[in-house]
């Protein structure tokens, strides 16, 4: 049976009849699934609710999550932002000044969670500010041309930045989080004009498949995140992620919790990762780092 890019099983027809491994429903539609432990029969209600991903621990593919993907949201998104009905999305106006250099923004955004769950949709967080900023502050540095990833972007600010100026940059977020991405590249760039927009892809991180996926066409020059270190769970996944990706440079602006920014630190003293502190902005921290495989 052919096995899709995340080393998922494809069905060999639309639809299949099987006993659900996941919520134990009998004979109910679905398809098989590579494993660990061999494929197993999600039926198509878990894999809208936990995705198809593959347990961890199976050789660094994709993880999928004890909760449901989006169980915070009350509706679908729409196709396109606007098709979205008045009064559902939060819009801001943002000012993003680096340097002598500034860029009006505007953030799409959904505190009530209509649309989309997570942290990420409520609002365009500080830690995303700061980093754009900095970004903003380089403009003078030959960023045109340079291929950028995004790590947990969210409403896409500092991806958007870097598009803004020149860079080919790609946003990248849970699955289910990716149209809030592409409603915020509605709202901030004209379709068929000067700037390049970002592109959107699916980066579960820890998901080797999804990373290659990302990488087949050329590695990025660069890799970003704002506020991507926040649980030990998580920090595996995302180095792991990191070096997947394969970018010499990576630039994270990062709010300081302490317990979590000493663990963070000491795993990448732990991986040999070159680190320099860049700036501190109150609580916040922006750091370059430099895996090991580029020293």
């Amino acid at each position: 049976m052919p096995r899709t890019p995340c080393g998922h099983v494809a069905p060999t027809s639309p639809h299949e009849r099987g006993n659900c491994q996941f919520c134990h429903q009998h004979r109910v539609l679905g398809h098989y699934i590579a494993g660990p432990k061999g494929d197993a029969f999600r039926c198509h209600a878990c894999i809208d609710q936990y995705g198809d991903a593959i347990m961890e621990g199976d050789g660094g593919n994709c993880r999928v999550d004890s909760t449901p993907a989006n169980w915070w949201a009350c509706l679908e998104p729409p196709p396109t932002l606007y098709q979205v009905p008045d009064g559902q999305l939060d819009m801001q106006s943002l000012f993003i000044q680096g340097g002598s250099h500034w860029q009006a923004m505007t953030v799409i955004s959904d505190p009530a969670h209509i649309y989309f769950s997570g942290h990420g949709s409520e609002r365009a967080w500080p830690s995303s500010v700061v980093l754009a900023e900095h970004l903003l502050s380089q403009s003078d540095k030959q960023l045109c041309g340079l291929r950028v990833v995004e790590l947990g972007a969210g409403t896409g600010v500092p991806g958007m930045v870097l598009a803004r100026l020149g860079a080919s940059v790609i946003l990248t977020d849970l699955p289910w989080l990716l149209p809030l991405a592409q409603y915020n590249i509605e709202a901030n760039f004209v379709a068929g004009g000067n700037n390049l927009q970002p592109s959107i892809a699916p980066l579960r991180w820890g998901c080797a498949a999804e990373a290659f996926a990302i990488t087949m066409h050329g590695k990025p020059d660069l890799v970003i995140g704002a506020d991507v270190v926040y649980r030990n769970e998580d920090m595996e996944p995302l180095l792991s992620t990191i070096t997947h990706l394969g970018a010499p440079a990576v630039i994270l602006a990062i709010k300081c919790r302490e317990m979590i920014m000493s663990t963070f630190m000491a795993k990448l003293k732990e991986l040999r990762w070159q680190v320099s502190m860049c700036g501190s902005y109150g609580s916040i921290m922006v750091l370059h780092l430099s895996p090991r495989i580029f020293q």
